[in-house]
Order: C-alpha cells, then sequence, then structure tokens
C-alpha cells in the first residue's frame, strides 16, 4: 500500500544535522498554521497593553507636571513656576486644569 501523503524534506540544524523525510498532510499543516497564528497574536495583545500602559505613564506624567507649574505655589517664589514664566497671572485650581485638558 501507498502512502498518498505528500513529502517534503526538512534541513534540521542541531546535533543531527542533516536532511531528513517528513510526511505533512493538510491537518497537520493547518495545525500548525493556527498555532502560528495564535503565538503572533499573543505577541501582538503583549505589545498593545505595553503601548496603553506607556500611554497611561505619559498622561500621568504630564497631569503631574501640570499641577506643579500652575496649581503649587512654592516657597522660595511664593507664587507658580507659570506665574514667574510670565504664562499666567493666577493659580489654578485643579478643577480648572482638568476642564482645559
Amino acid at each position: 500500500m501507498v502512502d498518498d501523503t505528500p513529502q517534503v524534506a526538512v534541513l534540521e540544524s542541531g546535533p543531527g544535522n542533516g536532511l531528513r523525510i517528513m510526511n505533512c498532510n493538510a491537518p497537520d499543516q493547518f495545525e500548525f498554521q493556527c498555532r502560528e497564528i495564535d503565538q503572533i497574536k499573543k505577541r501582538l495583545e503583549g505589545i498593545e497593553q505595553k503601548r496603553t500602559q506607556v500611554f497611561h505613564l505619559l498622561a500621568a506624567l504630564a497631569l503631574h507636571f501640570a499641577h506643579y507649574n500652575f496649581c503649587g505655589i512654592h516657597g522660595s517664589l511664593r507664587i507658580t513656576p507659570a506665574m514667574a514664566a510670565g504664562i499666567t497671572d493666577r493659580v489654578w485650581e485643579i478643577e480648572n486644569l482638568i476642564s482645559t485638558l
């Protein structure tokens, strides 16, 4: 009886370096491709989560610096850094800061 499944030559790297013949039928190939797609999806989800975390970190830093410069009176200046730079003429409340964003 002759096996009709296609045969593929695979070059192996490692201790048994050489060429080996591997039977490769369609269902196995499909399952392999599905596993590869799942691995790629998991990698992309991880990248997206990291991008979201970086975005949230940058937003938090921006809010911190805006509060520091516009809402907080500093002892050595006795005014806010934004007032000292001539950007504004008043101390901002946090509500004003959030509403301008």
